[in-house]
């Protein structure tokens, strides 16, 4: 099943950030519905899962889900979604450290574990 922007409207949409000034470019919400009635804020991501779990507001983004809170929550696809890509930038003139391989590694896990 998916969901499509118009039939979130009705709903208060929750949305991290992690600057005080809430621009734009920090938002970690990839959905921009322009007519959306109520729009709450947060910089923390326990207030943010609290909200969602409370009340009949939803949040959206690109982060990945992964234990316990999994189960509380309902994952629904965006009806008209962009495809998530994940990208490792690094430096070409020295190898990655053996932390970052790891975590690589692990990322990749759980990434191949959601689909």
């Amino acid at each position: 099943a998916e969901i499509t922007k118009e039939e979130l409207l009705s709903y208060p949409q929750v949305r991290f950030t992690q600057d005080g000034n809430n621009f734009p470019y920090f938002y970690e919400d990839l959905i921009e519905i322009p007519d959306q009635e109520t729009v709450i804020y947060t910089s923390d991501r326990g207030t943010l899962m609290n909200i969602v779990l409370e009340t009949d507001a939803y949040a959206s983004g690109s982060g990945i889900v992964i234990g316990g809170i999994r189960e509380h929550l309902r994952l629904i696809p965006l009806a008209e979604g962009e495809l998530n890509e994940f990208y490792i930038i690094y430096s070409a003139k020295r190898p990655l450290s053996e932390i970052a391989q790891r975590f690589i590694k692990e990322l990749t896990r759980l990434l191949d574990q959601q689909n």
